[in-house]
């Protein structure tokens, strides 16, 4: 049942849900549905992930993660870097940085801004928290 569904929902046009998924959480766009729609069973899954991206989680940063979530904080590109290009031009300059690639690379990051260590890209939820969430949530780990 669950594979269904999920199937159903991850090619559903935001329109076909919009009045739900605001019952859900009145800040839930567009790009969000795009960006969560293939990581829930059920509609109601969504709201995990509203809570997430709009709401202030609960995080934490694994102690070996602080002295890279550091550095990745420094390398964050705030200036000439559009949202929409934001991962890609992070990870690049972290890559180099650090030599880190793959899970190590990314996960410590996917845990500082969104408590999980599963879910949407994160090209996409670095896009949906925007650069301030992005540095208030990993300075709040360090």
């Amino acid at each position: 049942m669950f594979a269904l569904n999920s199937s159903i929902l991850s090619q559903a046009e935001f329109s076909q849900f919009s009045a739900r998924l605001h019952e859900i959480h009145p800040k839930i766009t567009q790009e969000f549905w795009i960006g969560v729609r293939h990581n829930i069973k059920l509609l109601s899954d969504v709201k995990e992930w509203a809570d997430i991206v709009y709401g202030e989680p609960a995080l934490s940063a694994d102690d070996q993660d602080k002295s890279f979530l550091k550095i990745a904080l420094d390398c964050l590109p705030t200036a000439n870097t559009t949202t929409h290009s934001l991962w890609h031009d992070w990870t690049n300059i972290l890559k180099t940085k650090t030599d880190r690639k793959g899970k190590t690379l990314f996960m410590p990051i996917r845990k500082a801004l969104t408590g999980m260590e599963h879910g949407p890209e994160m090209a996409i939820v670095v896009t949906l928290l925007g650069i301030d969430k992005i540095i208030h949530r990993i300075q709040s780990v360090l």
